[in-house]
Order: C-alpha cells, then sequence, then structure tokens
C-alpha cells in the first residue's frame, strides 16, 4: 500500500529531518539497529512494503564527518531496503496497529509524534507513525573528524562563562576573562641585560676612563662622555651618552682604567625603553589559561585581583548494575565504581569542578531520573551504556529527552561506542564504561569540551613524537591509544603488554598512550611514532 505523507517525519533529534515521498516507511539501522521506525494503520491485518531508495536530508555540515557502515549525517541517497513485513497487534480492545515485526510502540521507551499520513485512496483513514526515542541517523567518524566535530559545535554555541575575580594567589590554572594591558612601558628606561661598563660604541676599541658604577635598583646622575665608562650591573638603567655595554668578561679592568680590545654595535647588551611593552598595549587575551609565566606578568602589571571565568560544573554519571561504591566491598560479579574517580580527576585537571552523581542502575526510569539531573550542570559525563548490549539504554534516554545527536561511535580503540550530543542545551558525552576507554575517550575528545566551556578560545592535543623501542604491529581500521612508557627524555616509547580496556593495573604503570595510524599494520624499533603523554 502506497502512502502520501503530508509532514516531515521528524526523530527525537531535530537536527535530522527525512523527507520520504511516496512509501509509508523507512527505517535506518543506526544506533546498531535502535533506529527503526514504523507506521501504524486501523483496521489493516497485514502489509507488504517493498523496498524504495529515500534521500535523507539533513543539517549537519560536512566537518562533522562521513558515514562508515551507517546512514550518513549529510544528504545521501539510502540503499532500498527490501520487503519488509508488518504484524497486526491488538491495542486495548478499541483497534489495531501494525507495527514492525519485533517493534514495541507502547513501550514506554516511544512516542507518538504529531504526524498524519493519509494513506492513498483511504481519504478519511487515520495512520500513526511510531518512533523510537533514540538516534535515527548518526554516523560513524574517525579519530580526526570526531576531534574537529567536538571543537566545531562547541565553538559555535557554548554560553559565555561567568566572569569572578579571584586574588593573584589564586589565578594560576584559570582562565583570564578580561585583556590585561600595560600600566606603564617595559622597560621604563633602557637597561642593561649584562654585567659590564656602558660605553659609546664609537669609542670602541679603546682605552677609557672609568667614571663610576651604577647598579639595578639605582639610577647615575651623571653622563658618559667620549672616551669614558661606567662600570654597570645586569638590570640597571642606562645612563645618558652611553650607548652600549661590553660585558665585564671582554675587559680588562686596571685602576681606573678599562681597556676593551673589541668594538660594539649601537645598543647592543642594552634592552631599550619599550622594547617589551607600551603602556596600555594588551599583554593576555582573555580566554588564556594561567601558568607560571602568566601569573608573573599578572604580578608585573600590578594586577593583584584577576578577573577569571568561573569554572563550568560537569556533572559525572556512572551506569550499570555490576558497579558499587568505593567503599563498598563488591561481590565476584561485581566491580568498585573508578571511572567516576579517574573522571573527577580529569575533570579537575581540564579546569573543571566534578559533580559525581549516584550510580545509574540499568532501568530506564532510574537513568532518565538521573540524566534529567545531570543535564542542570554545564555539562553531563556518561559512563557506560552507550554499547550494543540488551540493557544499554542511554542513547534511548538522551533521545527521549530530545537529545541532538552529533555521532555516536568513532573509529578508535579503546573506546568505539563514543557518543557526543546536546540535551535541554547542554553538552553531553556518553562514555564506554570500560576504563580505558573512558579515560581515553575523555582525554582526546571530553577534555577540549571542558576547556572550552571554561572559556578557553582554544583547546589542542599535546601529541608528541618518539621512538619505538621494539617492533610492534596492530589490526589495521583503527586509530588506537595503547598504554606505553615514555623514557625519561622523550626519546623512546616502549608499548606495555596488558589485557585488554578494563586493565587498570597496566593503564596504572603507563606514563603515555601511543598513538597509531589506522591504515599502517607494523613498526619497526627505531620507527618514529605519535605518543599522547599521560
Amino acid at each position: 500500500m502506497l502512502f502520501d505523507i503530508h509532514a516531515n517525519l521528524t526523530p527525537a533529534s531535530e537536527r535530522i529531518s527525512p523527507q520520504i515521498a511516496g512509501i509509508g516507511h523507512i527505517e535506518s539501522q543506526a544506533a546498531r539497529g535502535a533506529g527503526q521506525r514504523g507506521f501504524a494503520l486501523r483496521s489493516v491485518d497485514e502489509i507488504q512494503l517493498p523496498g524504495l531508495p529515500a534521500e535523507i536530508t539533513t543539517q549537519q555540515h560536512p566537518q562533522c564527518g562521513a558515514s562508515q557502515c551507517k546512514s550518513a549525517a549529510m544528504p545521501v541517497e539510502m540503499e532500498a531496503f527490501g520487503a519488509r513485513r508488518f504484524f497486526r497487534r491488538q491495542i486495548r480492545q478499541r483497534s489495531s496497529q501494525i507495527v514492525v515485526g519485533g517493534l514495541q510502540p507502547d513501550d514506554p521507551q516511544m512516542h507518538v509524534p504529531a504526524i498524519e499520513i493519509e494513506p492513498a485512496g483511504w481519504l478519511h483513514s487515520t495512520v500513526f507513525a511510531y518512533i523510537k526515542g533514540t538516534i535515527a541517523i548518526v554516523a560513524t567518524l574517525t579519530f580526526e573528524q570526531a576531534r574537529q566535530c567536538v571543537l566545531k559545535e562547541l565553538q559555535a554555541t557554548r554560553p559565555e562563562p561567568k566572569m569572578e575575580q579571584v586574588p593573584l594567589s589564586e589565578a594560576a590554572g584559570r582562565v583570564l576573562a578580561e585583556p590585561i594591558t600595560a600600566d606603564r612601558d617595559y622597560p621604563t628606561l633602557s637597561r642593561s641585560v649584562r654585567d659590564g661598563f656602558a660605553v659609546r660604541a664609537a669609542d670602541l676599541p679603546g682605552e677609557l676612563f672609568v667614571i663610576g658604577e651604577v647598579r639595578a635598583g639605582e639610577s647615575f646622575a651623571g653622563e658618559v662622555q667620549p672616551g669614558e665608562a661606567l662600570e654597570i650591573m645586569t638590570g640597571a638603567p642606562l645612563p645618558h651618552g652611553a650607548d652600549a655595554v661590553v660585558m665585564v668578561e671582554h675587559c680588562t679592568v686596571a685602576g681606573d682604567r678599562v681597556t676593551i680590545p673589541r668594538s660594539l654595535a649601537r645598543a647592543e647588551n642594552v634592552s631599550p625603553k619599550a622594547s617589551q611593552a607600551i603602556e596600555n598595549e594588551v599583554l593576555l587575551e582573555a580566554g588564556h589559561r594561567l601558568g607560571f609565566a602568566e601569573i608573573a606578568l599578572l604580578a608585573m602589571v600590578g594586577s593583584k585581583n584577576v578577573p577569571v571565568y568561573a569554572r563550568p560544573q560537569i556533572a559525572i554519571l556512572a551506569t550499570g548494575d555490576e558497579i558499587v561504591e568505593v567503599n563498598e566491598t563488591p561481590l565476584d560479579y561485581q566491580i568498585r565504581n573508578s571511572n567516576v574517580e579517574s573522571l573527577a580527576v580529569q575533570v579537575k585537571r581540564a579546569g573543571a569542578c566534578p559533580i559525581i552523581l549516584p550510580i545509574a542502575r540499568d532501568l530506564y526510569q532510574a537513568t532518565r531520573e538521573l540524566t534529567e539531573h545531570g543535564l542542570r550542570f554545564d555539562m553531563l559525563l556518561l559512563s557506560g551504556g552507550v554499547s550494543a548490549g540488551k540493557y544499554d539504554i542511554v542513547e534511548r534516554v538522551l533521545a527521549d529527552l530530545g537529545a541532538e545527536f552529533y555521532f555516536d561511535r568513532v573509529l578508535i580503540m579503546p573506546g568505539q561506542p563514543l557518543v557526543f550530543g546536546k540535551a535541554r542545551g547542554k553538552f553531553f558525552f556518553g562514555l564506554p564504561g570500560n576504563p580505558a576507554s573512558t579515560m581515553v575517550t575523555f582525554e582526546i575528545f571530553a577534555r577540549s569540551a571542558v576547556e572550552l566551556l571554561g572559556g578557553q578560545t582554544e583547546s589542542g592535543l599535546p601529541l608528541v613524537w618518539s621512538k619505538l623501542s621494539r617492533d610492534f604491529q596492530q589490526k589495521t581500521g583503527l586509530t588506537r591509544f595503547l598504554p606505553a612508557v615514555l623514557s625519561a627524555d622523550g626519546a623512546e616509547i616502549t608499548p606495555l603488554s596488558w589485557q585488554g580496556s578494563g586493565d587498570v593495573p597496566s593503564l596504572s604503570r603507563a606514563n603515555a598512550f601511543l598513538v597509531t595510524e589506522p591504515g599502517r599494520e607494523s613498526w619497526t624499533a627505531g620507527d618514529w611514532i605519535r605518543v599522547l603523554p599521560k
């Protein structure tokens, strides 16, 4: 039976709006089959739908990647899915509905959108479309595509953080909220950068008469005349008449005479007035994270109190029936809640405040309530529940809360089933539940999101290069982040033997992750390879 559809079939994600024409069913296998949709008809026992190609139009930008093994996140033409059998099912004895086999439209994880479909030739019949509350079409991205997607979305729509004042002694690690300007010229006078003698360059080489000395913190009232020199210390102001400083190591002193056997250029060994900064010049822009050098600059210009952005509050929610609290004794089939503790450390390192929520058990309502609570904070990190298991319900919960999904799988290891999106105006990450997966995916994706939410103008990933200490092989197709030991001088990296992404002892012994190229199968000792320091 053919249908004319008079409304867009819009999934829970407003970003993806399929346009369907001609036949009344389209199906996406994204999210491992969770994206099925079916039409429900009244008073029909059975229906056969032939296959059809369908145009899927989205608003997602190409920078967010192309599909890998699933429907794309950009305009594509889907392949025909073939004939699909629909089955009749009684609902409340008042009417019957036709649903896709195995799909339960009266399940609490489903909802009925406001869509009307008029069957061709059945002018007064009503058709309802049941859409499962989860991802409809989401791209699988490479490591580089996923990282660019995170940066683009955060930079485009992140809210402006609140500003606060903190004492200079507490400003380290915070993000500057207002530009810092020079309160005067730096240096205010031309000054010496060496211990030696202030001279006139035109008098050299030669023997000069020493007229006195000047130290840092003092000024010389006189003037250096032709044939004269003034002994000067590092940081002292250059006296009038002098235009260069000769290093004491290049001089021979005898009483009140100094012999200088070499010539000098004007301004040699001199820091000229205002050469470092001009009064009112912007020295630090807002969005800069303050380290020890920046603190020195703030002190130099007299910033006793510093305008900084408030630290974002990041909710951390672990999911799973197998998890118990750290202070509990787990049974043989249980594990302690280590992921929230490691994530809390990573969140603090990124400049934010971690908010640890109670464990969400593998029940829809419990997970939904805690997820809703987590979305009240600046960002939500969920650990676990995003894989393909029967009780992995995080994506369904998020979709039912109106989530917009940017990706749900990345071609990396560990951490393939990674979800990134936005719900109720807040960004979220659904991190895989294995410890290594949680640690890695936070570090390469979520950390940048936290830093940008905290007011930083940009966020990098500090990948360095080192030489392998031994031969190494991998299966191709994925960018792998594997535990390793980086030598003290950074010259050599040694992969560690480990038992997979749940091997916390091996992770604790590593001080870095070696980062492989997805298309390369083997390396020999001495080859260069990328490294992510831990």
